[in-house]
């Protein structure tokens, strides 16, 4: 216990002796941390809020579950799609669906730029052997680029309580964020609607082969007097009734989107968080030129 007092009382003595040091040190490196902060782009972020109508966990991450139930109760086929197993932000930020966004025009609030969000992000100026997006395919270190970056803009989140997906979409100006939101708002209700559509596109054209091979097959048993012809009557009757009801149902397909925070510009600055940066910066200064003052003396204690 005394040689412990003893250390601390040690300590102690060190830092009073470097006080003028440990003194001096703060406020010099809490402007200099500011003033480096400075030179750093203010940050604005515009948030969406979509509802998705039906959904399903999968391993612990929301995805995405359109027109439940799969087997659309025909119990003859089964309609399968990765989007089934793809998370929203693996959706959001796919390939398919920042291509898509990149060649819309943005603008900044202050008017200094007006063009394509593509250069915006990432100016053709500074890349060198430019080559061209193309859509839906990464295939040169341009596009890979220009991905990482727009990627780098957009965070996304689900709330498991309300089922809401938020996508946060974050750059150097308050205009381009919310115009950036609502092109990726606007690409993923496309998407999702396009799956929905190919989707219910492939059951009905399973629906019509059976429909017409079922026709034939009455047709066939008809000719032959076969005892089953009535049934096989019913049997297509029934697939015709299915076939007109689910092209009935495609043509007025719901949407399984709903928009409940629309993007918006927000004025205020998201990042840096300039004065909180510089405190914690000169708070861990001020820590690291204590304890290598008093090295000798922890490494005692300890």
């Amino acid at each position: 216990m005394k040689e412990t007092a003893t250390i601390i009382s040690r300590i102690c003595n060190s830092l009073k002796a470097h006080k003028w040091i440990l003194i001096g040190a703060g406020p010099v490196v809490l402007v200099g941390v500011y003033a480096l902060l400075l030179l750093v782009p203010n940050k604005y972020t515009c948030r969406v809020g979509v509802l998705m109508e039906s959904q399903r966990t999968v391993e612990r991450e929301r995805s995405i579950t359109l027109n439940s139930p799969e087997n659309y109760d025909l119990g003859f086929y089964r309609t399968d799609n990765i989007i089934n197993r793809q998370a929203y932000n693996e959706l959001i930020t796919s390939p398919d669906v920042l291509f898509a966004i990149c060649d819309k025009e943005v603008s900044t609030l202050d008017g200094s730029y007006q063009g394509t969000l593509a250069d915006y992000i990432y100016p053709k100026k500074e890349v060198k052997n430019l080559e061209e997006p193309k859509v839906e395919v990464i295939n040169s270190p341009y596009q890979y680029k220009l991905i990482k970056k727009l990627r780098q803009c957009i965070e996304v989140s689900v709330d498991q309580n309300s089922d809401v997906v938020s996508i946060n979409v974050t750059t150097k100006d308050p205009l381009v964020s919310a115009q950036m939101a609502t092109y990726i708002e606007a690409e993923m209700k496309r998407t999702l609607l396009k799956y929905e559509q190919d989707k219910m596109q492939a059951v009905l054209n399973q629906l019509i082969e059976l429909t017409n091979q079922a026709e034939k097959d009455w047709q066939v048993a008809k000719q032959n007097g076969n005892a089953q012809v009535d049934l096989r009557k019913q049997v297509y009757e029934s697939f015709a009734r299915q076939q007109i009801i689910y092209a009935a149902q495609m043509a007025a397909i719901p949407s399984s989107t709903y928009t409940i925070t629309k993007p918006m510009i927000d004025y205020d600055k998201s990042a840096p968080h300039r004065t909180i940066i510089a405190v914690l910066m000169t708070l861990l200064v001020e820590m690291g030129l204590g304890v290598w003052y008093c090295r000798r003396e922890i490494i005692e204690l300890l």
